[in-house]
């Protein structure tokens, strides 16, 4: 009746109690998705059983109820940096008491729950289980990130090595990464010195170029119609600079200062011409990274004083 077996040594100086408890099936009943909490956050279920508890009595008489652990499983979603994926990953928690309440974070993919039981069930390899209904996820999450589209010049000063700061024009790669339950993406591009007016995009991966000089605020939103997630990333674009050599030696010393070329920092616009003391046009460009080589039409010019005419516009529109 729930008791047990008493033996003592020989000399009748110890006893050791050992208990011979009567197992009871738990047989669970039912799954309950209760409204309680943040659903964003988190899932509270209820877990019903129909079976009793399994209890036995002390060498003194008092009844002692015996622990018995329930396992609840559960399928969500882990982010993958290396794969720049979700991967579906099985997710587990025990519990002793089935009165109690179970709280767990908010799966990011649809699942069904199950529990299973107890641990002595499972030592004689009669574990039962029970399966929820199809739990569909509300909770979002994003894995934002920002690449810049790098340049290669040997003139450019300040140019961008990876993160999100340098010279203008700025081309930068946003990817929002949404989870599966998220039904829109939304960007916001704040331009610097602005907090109401923006622009908005519903890509989920954004190619923007920035062209003005200050700090930007790039405002990332996920969400459905229940929850929502956020990130934000802010470019910040240098003021312009245009400098301008005033020799160049080309062809006297091959591979060393052989071009006219101008160094600069945040130029959007420019044109620049070369003429000849008669106002002759030797040489025109529009892009700041080329230069000139000393040659007209193909030719060598003679060693001199030429002029040259620069037009160009800044980032920060100087």
């Amino acid at each position: 009746e729930g008791g047990g077996y008493i033996v003592r040594s020989a000399s009748g100086k110890s006893a050791h109690y050992v208990y011979v408890v009567n197992w009871v099936p738990v047989h669970y009943a039912s799954i309950q998705f209760l409204s309680e909490g943040d659903p964003c956050q988190e899932v509270r279920l209820k877990v019903t059983a129909e079976g009793e508890d399994m209890a036995y009595y002390t060498a003194s008489g008092l009844k002692r109820a015996l622990s018995r652990t329930h396992t609840l499983s559960w399928n969500s979603l882990d982010w993958n940096a290396g794969q720049q994926a979700y991967q579906k990953v099985t997710l587990t928690s025990t519990s002793s008491n089935l009165a109690y309440n179970w709280s767990v974070s908010a799966p990011l993919c649809d699942t069904y729950f199950t529990v299973s039981g107890d641990q002595f069930a499972r030592w004689f390899g009669q574990e039962e289980s029970f399966v929820s209904a199809l739990y569909q996820a509300v909770a979002v999450k994003q894995q934002a990130e920002a690449v810049v589209q790098l340049r290669e010049s040997s003139n450019e000063t300040g140019a961008s090595t990876g993160d999100l700061s340098g010279s203008a024009p700025l081309e930068v790669r946003f990817y929002s990464h949404p989870s599966e339950a998220v039904k829109l993406v939304e960007w916001y591009i704040y331009k610097p010195g602005e907090e109401t007016q923006h622009l908005r995009y519903t890509d989920e991966e954004l190619n923007y170029t920035f062209k003005e000089s200050g700090k930007y605020r790039v405002k990332l939103y996920v969400s459905n119609s229940t929850c929502r997630d956020s990130a934000e990333f802010n470019p910040t674009l240098s003021e312009s600079m245009l400098d301008c050599p005033n020799f160049f030696t080309p062809r006297s010393s091959p591979g060393e200062n052989d071009e006219f070329k101008v160094v600069y920092r945040s130029i959007v616009t420019f044109k620049g011409v070369i003429m000849n003391r008669w106002g002759n046009v030797l040489f025109t460009w529009t892009d700041p990274d080329k230069g000139w080589d000393g040659t007209y039409q193909g030719k060598a010019v003679k060693p001199g004083v030429y002029f040259y005419l620069i037009e160009a516009v800044g980032a920060d529109g100087i």
